[in-house]
């Protein structure tokens, strides 16, 4: 399954495509003044990456301060339950 997580904030956008549990692309940009054209510019650049094209992915979760902005996300999540799913995931014994 393909899953992307898209961080949208005020200097920067970042995007991760995550390929069954592996992460296959990853990109950054500059917000610029419009959040959701950082996040769909960002989410094309990370999937070009991987070869991989929209409609290949199942999940979008967006975070950041710009969140509202992504209109194809599924879900959003706050930045501290992000953060603490990201570190859980990179060291499965961290505990929060």
């Amino acid at each position: 399954m393909l899953a992307v997580g898209i961080d949208v904030g005020a200097v920067s956008a970042k995007a991760v495509v995550l390929s069954n549990g592996h992460i296959a692309a990853q990109s950054i940009l500059v917000t610029g003044e419009e959040a959701s054209i950082a996040a769909r510019q960002v989410l094309e650049q990370a999937l070009g990456e991987a070869g991989l094209l929209l409609e290949d992915v199942g999940h979008i979760i967006a975070t950041g301060i710009g969140k509202g902005g992504v209109d194809l996300a599924n879900k959003t999540r706050s930045e501290v339950v992000c953060l603490a799913k990201g570190a859980a995931w990179l060291n499965p014994a961290t505990r929060t």
